[in-house]
């Protein structure tokens, strides 16, 4: 009897120290681009894999963010100054609890899309984030 359970122990234990690494491993930002349409602003966020984000808005001030667990900006956290009439800048903070918020600072509320992107024909696992002002439509950057 002692010896099934001390079988069962070290089965246990290996099982755990197996698959720590790879639960434990943070998925890592790689890239961060933006560019600007007639009508919103894109962001894509490249990741080494596959990501599943929560995201909401945040108010005073006005804040779009992007939450995404266990992660990490391969190049640390970072201010994307972007100073356009709808986007301030792009913060990317590593949380106490090891998830990564990508904060949008905004000039005021805009309604905003999010489109996870699986890796693909060698493009990276990617985040895409539309925001839309209807203040942009016509309007120079």
């Amino acid at each position: 009897m002692k010896q099934r359970v001390g079988y069962v122990l070290v089965v246990l234990v290996l099982t755990i120290v197996v698959a720590t690494p790879l639960s434990a491993s943070p998925v890592r930002i790689t890239d961060i681009q933006y560019w600007f349409a007639p009508d919103h602003i894109q962001t894509i966020i490249s990741f080494d894999r596959a990501v599943q984000p929560s995201y909401h808005h945040r108010a005073n001030p006005p804040r779009f963010v992007l939450e995404i667990p266990n992660c990490e900006d391969s190049r640390g956290e970072q201010a994307i100054p972007v100073n356009d009439i709808t986007l301030q800048q792009i913060r990317v903070q590593r949380l106490n609890d090891g998830a990564t918020q990508v904060v949008f600072d905004l000039v005021a509320r805009v309604e905003a899309s999010v489109q996870v992107l699986p890796q693909f024909n060698g493009q990276p696992d990617r985040v895409i984030v539309n925001l839309f002002d209807p203040a942009r439509k016509g309007s120079p950057s």
